[in-house]
């Protein structure tokens, strides 16, 4: 079966496709510019101004003539002339994340109708958060739209074995990661990451922070708060994943206490090589992270979806008074503290965190399983083909 991708392939699609026997995709790069570009950034902004809301407008893809059986789509409606499915993070990435472009008449109008396209043939979500909440945030799906969940395809780790998990909880130092791209250092708990490992060093506990993030895209006040940290190994972003799976075999404990996250590709990745994880109980995270088993849920600054996983407007549409704000939590900041130690002191804890990680990247997260899930999805978009 071929699959032509009408919208960029990321990452995690490629592992997909590189381990997949069952389809071919491909993709036309040269349709792609740099999407954080000044100029992308501005037109983006503008598109998104609330006083736009009423038009109802949001980003199709339009895709025709291509040598494949099926068009896959990341997040996107596509004017298509054959069946496609979507892969979809959540379910306002549709209508490009804005709660108003479906509140009027001509936005819902237009969603229902791209939702009906028959040949839309498939919606598979990343999470269960994404799909659960998709009929209360938008619509019911039609009758003949399929629906199902189906996690990133993360390969394992082949250089991670159990004994080395085990012999790694016994380091003098404790290990700590946090990556993120640098826009989103401080939405994703970055500044009390930082605080909460030097408040750890300072009363002694052997605990080192390595942070992989992109600094010329760092607020000012995050940049000048990493390197006035003393103790924190700073990494510039933009490592292969192969770079990536080496740097986490060497970690104990992924950090990732976010305010904001559709779903979090680092934790998956991170729990590929056994690490024990930290992270907020924000949306998809739960279903990675179970608290007291392979790791910790933490209370996040801000809920930028409601514990019921929708999305919350105080925050979504305020975010330069809530997410983006640097000042920082010292709720948050206790309880990153207390945990990371608890780690710190208790390495039977830490191994059997880890260890429990190891055995759900290969069960729930595991390589057979996640490609039986899709080779389901490739044989439902036959036999609705032959219909």
């Amino acid at each position: 079966m071929k699959i032509y991708w009408a919208t960029k392939l990321r990452g995690f699609l490629r592992h997909l496709s590189q381990n997949n026997d069952d389809v071919q995709f491909s993709e036309d790069n040269s349709r792609y510019y740099e999407t954080n570009s000044a100029f992308a950034e501005l037109r983006y902004n503008i598109f998104m101004l609330p006083l736009l809301d009423p038009t109802g407008m949001f980003k199709t893809v339009t895709v025709e003539g291509k040598d494949c059986d099926y068009y896959g789509s990341y997040n996107k409606f596509l004017n298509a002339d054959k069946p496609y499915f979507i892969y979809l993070e959540n379910p306002t990435a549709l209508y490009n994340y804005s709660l108003g472009r479906i509140k009027y008449k001509i936005g819902r109008s237009r969603f229902e109708k791209h939702l009906n396209d028959p040949k839309l043939r498939y919606i598979v979500c990343m999470s269960d958060a994404c799909r659960n909440s998709f009929e209360k945030i938008n619509r019911p799906f039609p009758e003949t739209l399929k629906s199902k969940t189906i996690y990133p395809f993360v390969p394992d780790n082949k250089n991670v074995t159990e004994q080395a998990v085990k012999e790694r909880c016994k380091n003098e130092y404790l290990e700590c990661l946090f990556c993120v791209q640098g826009k989103s250092f401080v939405v994703k708990g970055g500044l009390e990451t930082l605080s909460a490992v030097e408040k750890l060093q300072k009363d002694g506990y052997k605990v080192r922070l390595t942070v992989i993030t992109k600094t010329e895209d760092l607020d000012p006040y995050a940049l000048k708060k990493i390197k006035e940290s003393k103790n924190v190994n700073l990494l510039e972003f933009g490592f292969s994943y192969e770079e990536l799976e080496k740097i986490y075999e060497k970690t104990n404990v992924l950090l990732q206490p976010a305010s904001q996250e559709s779903f979090g590709l680092t934790v998956l990745e991170s729990i590929k090589s056994g690490c024990t994880v930290i992270a907020s109980k924000l949306y998809a995270f739960p279903e990675m992270v179970e608290d007291g088993v392979n790791g910790f849920l933490v209370e996040p600054k801000y809920w930028f979806f409601d514990r019921n996983n929708i999305p919350n407007p105080k925050v979504w549409n305020h975010r330069k008074k809530t997410i983006f704000n640097t000042n920082e939590s010292e709720e948050l900041i206790a309880e990153l503290y207390q945990r990371i130690k608890e780690l710190s002191e208790d390495r039977s804890k830490l191994e059997e965190f880890s260890l429990n990680s190891l055995e759900k990247s290969r069960t729930k997260f595991g390589e057979e399983n996640i490609l039986s899930q899709w080779k389901d999805v490739w044989q439902t978009l036959e036999n609705s083909h032959k219909k």
